[in-house]
């Protein structure tokens, strides 16, 4: 994984923890996220075009620079999402990852696949 400048964190309070810039679609996909040489295991619960909210009994510390790899449905045809990102918060279901700043494909792929689980079934 390439070192890449972390945007900067706003600062987490009861009044706007839950307020985020983009829009959560549920998800649920099994991901391996990588940190230095421990890997954990851990199930997708959402995602935005931002990050994701991964449910897991193993945690990495606050800050920690991660790989995430996961799988996903695009219609009838598997597809790979890897992408960069740190830990931006924990709690007693899982970390929240923000993702590092993607490539335009990689933005497109998660564009993609938000306007997918957004769509009445």
């Amino acid at each position: 994984m390439t070192s890449r400048k972390r945007p900067r964190k706003k600062q987490s309070t009861p009044g706007n923890r839950d307020r985020r810039a983009d829009v959560r679609v549920p998800l649920r996909a099994a991901v391996y996220l990588s940190g230095g040489d421990e890997l954990v295991r851990g199930w997708v619960r959402n995602l935005s075009q931002g990050g994701v909210f991964v449910e897991c009994k193993a945690r990495f510390p606050e800050e920690t620079e991660v790989c995430l790899e996961f799988m996903v449905w695009e219609g009838e045809t598997p597809m790979g999402v890897t992408i960069a990102g740190w830990v931006a918060r924990t709690d007693d279901e899982g970390m929240g990852i923000q993702f590092a700043p993607a490539t335009p494909e990689m933005e497109a792929q998660i564009g993609r696949l938000l306007t997918q689980f957004l769509a009445p079934a």
